[in-house]
């Protein structure tokens, strides 16, 4: 993910959305335009103010769509998991 987004390991360490962005299978097939974004929105969620992340995320319906599938991933796992 690191190589991939052009992040520098700090970065990629401290945004909370690192554990999220590795879980993404598909992150090598997205459009350039959309790793860039990504990359700005993990370096916005690290910044003192969240507006701009939350305005970027908002913004990406990749992401947006990704983050959806691992939450259902993870709930399907926490049910199996209950029973």
């Amino acid at each position: 993910m690191v190589t991939l987004l052009r992040l520098d390991r700090g970065e990629a360490m401290q945004s909370p959305l690192a554990e999220l962005v590795v879980m993404i299978d598909d992150l090598e097939d997205w459009p350039r335009a959309d790793r860039v974004e990504l990359r700005s929105l993990i370096r916005a969620r690290t910044a003192p103010r969240e507006l701009d992340y939350v305005r970027r995320l908002r913004g990406h319906r990749r992401l947006r769509a990704a983050l959806a599938r691992i939450a259902g991933q993870i709930r399907t796992v926490n049910v199996a998991t209950q029973r």
